[in-house]
């Protein structure tokens, strides 16, 4: 799997657009993570704890952020966009406030129906369609109509071939 941003050069980088983009540079790093974007969680001098994520453009990212903030300033438990996508490099970074947490629900009968209620929620808090810009491309592992005769679309990135593990 390629990584989408290099380790070598991105600490100088991240630490130049924090500052420009959050008006505060990185004191800590609280996690790295990552497989479709590069994912660092970073303890801001000014206090604050982030999320920033690092990937490769695609004009979908500014309508799903769009679409977050707006599922966030109608109540929906998720974090709050704070910046971008803006570049980074060859790259686009977001940033959002960090949420701790997110521990996987024990095995429960309930599963079907508490997943049903966070749906339905989570349907009510979004914005009209008409209200945001266009969400295509899908990524890969979403786009059930893709032009491909085979099961799976090619991979957006990386050399994984879905294909070869059905």
């Amino acid at each position: 799997m390629r990584k989408t941003f290099d380790r070598e050069t991105w600490r100088p980088q991240l630490a130049a657009w924090c500052t420009r983009a959050l008006g505060s540079r990185p004191a800590k790093t609280l996690l790295e993570a990552g497989t479709q974007s590069t994912v660092i969680g970073l303890h801001l001098e000014d206090g604050r704890d982030v999320v920033v994520k690092v990937r490769p453009a695609e004009q979908r990212l500014n309508g799903c952020q769009r679409v977050q903030r707006h599922v966030h300033m109608h109540g929906f438990p998720c974090p709050e966009p704070l910046a971008g996508p803006t570049a980074l490099g060859r790259y686009v970074a977001t940033a959002e406030r960090y949420a701790p947490g997110g521990e996987q629900l024990p095995e429960s009968p309930d599963h079907t129906e508490r997943f049903a209620k966070a749906l339905a929620r989570l349907t009510r808090s979004m914005p009209p369609v008409t209200d945001i810009p266009a969400l295509d491309p899908p990524p890969a592992w979403a786009w059930w109509n893709h032009g491909s005769r085979r099961l799976w679309p090619p991979p957006s990135e990386g050399d994984v071939d879905l294909n070869a593990h059905t």
